[in-house]
C-alpha cells in the first residue's frame, strides 16, 4: 500500500521539481548578447577551431586546409563588407560636416 501512495505522488513531485528548476533557470539566465558581439565571438571561436584542427591533424590529411580556406573566405567577405560600410559612413559624415560648415 505504501508503494501505491508514492506512485500517486510522483507526477506531482516531478511537476514541482521541473517547475522549480525552470524558475531557477529563468532567474539565473544571463542577458542576451548584442548580435554584433556574438558574431565576433563566433568568428574568434572559428579561427581558434581551425588553428586547433591544423595543429592536431595527422600527416597526409588535407581536410584541415579546406576548412581553414573556407573560413578565411567567409571571414574575408565579412571584413570586406565591414570596411565598405565603414568607408560609406565616413564619407557620409564628411559630406555632412562640409555641408553644415
Amino acid at each position: 500500500m505504501g508503494n501505491e501512495r508514492i506512485k500517486l505522488l510522483l507526477p506531482a513531485l516531478e511537476a514541482e521539481v521541473v517547475g522549480e528548476a525552470l524558475e531557477l533557470y529563468l532567474r539565473a539566465r544571463p542577458a542576451p548578447l548584442d548580435h554584433r558581439y556574438e558574431y565576433r565571438y563566433r568568428a574568434a571561436a572559428g579561427v581558434l577551431a581551425a588553428l586547433h584542427f591544423l595543429w592536431l591533424a595527422k600527416v597526409g590529411r588535407t581536410d584541415q586546409y579546406l576548412y581553414a580556406a573556407i573560413l578565411t573566405v567567409l571571414l574575408g567577405i565579412r571584413v570586406a563588407d565591414w570596411a565598405r560600410r565603414a568607408l560609406k559612413r565616413r564619407a557620409a559624415a564628411v559630406s555632412l560636416a562640409k555641408s553644415g560648415a
